[in-house]
């Protein structure tokens, strides 16, 4: 995001230039809205304590351009964001997953001189990582976490190779969620397919299902990066052939979010 002040011009002043979602996935949408402080020059003793920011009205916008990267622009029918942008499918290598977008206003309709704002998207793929027994690393990779209807994260993972997964659940938000098979609380799950075999978040002893120690801990859910990020322990993760029979799985998460 860039800022540029004019506060000799009276139409308008302080501009920026706002990306609603600077991380993308790929065919990942955001909407572009340009600023300005939208407040008359205040009397003597009259000063405001905030000056809230206002929508630039399009008559001031006379051009948007992608200087350079993959995307295109976009014609939104909200009143809050009439120009979006959306990523390409596949994610583009370096440096091309990063997009520069401008846009040209004339802050005083009476003045032809315009200024250029500018800001960056960066599309990208999210990347797992887990080890299974304090194993190698084993890297899988994801196009977005989502957040859906009934209040649970999501993020759907995968490797090159096919038939491999990683599937975590969690409800919430922020924070620690540990697994449970108790149907009346809302549980944390992270199955996992790699290599032919297949791991949940449960285990059985002679007796009974229980839930592995561990759970998942979510550090961030993007409203800063554009990242969710964090971690997840399975203990005694069981395998769906034998659940009698299980391995510890631990991993991290760095994924870019999708807002509904």
């Amino acid at each position: 995001m860039q800022t540029t002040h004019f506060s000799d011009w009276s139409a308008v002043s302080d501009l920026k230039l706002v990306i609603e979602q600077p991380v993308l996935p790929a065919e990942g949408r955001s909407g572009l809205t340009v600023y300005h402080d939208g407040n008359p020059e205040p009397k003597p003793g009259k000063e405001l304590a905030i000056y809230l920011p206002k929508m630039l009205p399009d008559t001031y916008v006379r051009r948007w351009k992608i200087e350079k990267g993959g995307g295109r622009l976009l014609s939104r029918t909200f009143k809050e964001n009439p120009i979006g942008f959306r990523a390409d499918r596949p994610v583009p290598k370096p440096p091309n997953d990063l997009t520069t977008i401008s846009v040209e206003v004339q802050p005083d309709p009476k003045d032809p001189k315009t200024v250029k704002l500018q800001g960056n998207i960066r599309t990208t793929l999210g990347m797992l990582l887990l080890k299974i027994n304090d194993g190698n690393d084993i890297e899988f990779v994801a196009d977005y976490a989502v957040y859906d209807n009934l209040g649970y994260w999501w993020i759907n993972g995968r490797t090159e190779t096919w038939g491999n997964a990683l599937v975590i659940q969690w409800p919430g938000g922020v924070g620690d969620f540990p697994f449970t098979v108790d149907p009346r609380v809302k549980s944390a799950s992270v199955t996992v397919t790699y290599n032919g075999n297949s791991y949940g978040y449960t285990y059985e002893t002679e007796k009974e299902v229980l839930a592995s120690p561990g759970g998942v801990y979510c550090k961030n859910t993007g409203t800063d990066d554009g990242y969710v990020r964090g971690d997840f322990t399975i203990s005694k993760a069981g395998n769906v052939h034998d659940m009698k029979k299980t391995v510890k799985i631990v991993g991290s998460f760095a994924v870019p979010r999708i807002r509904d």
